[in-house]
């Protein structure tokens, strides 16, 4: 395996941040005001970092992690109202983007409690996610213990 395409390596970080971009059909300034790239990456990172200062017992009185679980409210009662927009994150049609944002609403929460209850679009998106027969398949191959 050459250089460029080992982990770690900056051309392979440069070509997976491309490969998301076209997989997402997103433009770097589309001009249509969402950034739905941020959109996605700070869903995930915010959850993430939650998650790594749950597991800090020194930072449940931290003001950092008041911020964070701030944030993390902020940018769930934002995808929500994004999806006021259309049945999917890019509109009305299903993409990568959907299949990257089931994680931090489905399998993240087994390892970070927080309630998506007050985000009813959320919760609609996930049913409609758990609809496709592609999904409901990989559920099935993963097994019981897999729940969204």
């Amino acid at each position: 395996m050459g250089g460029a395409t080992k982990p770690g390596n900056r051309p392979f970080a440069v070509a997976g941040i491309v490969v998301g971009w076209l997989a997402l059909g997103l433009a770097l300034d589309d001009g249509g005001g969402v950034d739905r790239q941020r959109l996605i990456g700070a869903a995930t990172w915010l959850l993430l970092i939650a998650l790594v200062l749950s597991r800090v017992p020194e930072a449940s009185e931290s003001p950092v992690r008041a911020r964070v679980l701030q944030r993390v409210a902020q940018m769930l009662a934002f995808v929500d109202a994004e999806l006021g927009e259309g049945p999917w994150f890019a509109g009305a049609e299903f993409t990568a983007a959907d299949i990257m944002m089931v994680f931090p609403f489905t399998t993240m929460r087994h390892f970070l409690d927080y309630d998506l209850a007050p985000y009813a679009r959320i919760g609609a998106y996930l049913k409609r996610v758990g609809e496709r027969p592609a999904y409901r398949k990989a559920m099935q191959i993963a097994g019981p213990g897999a729940k969204t």
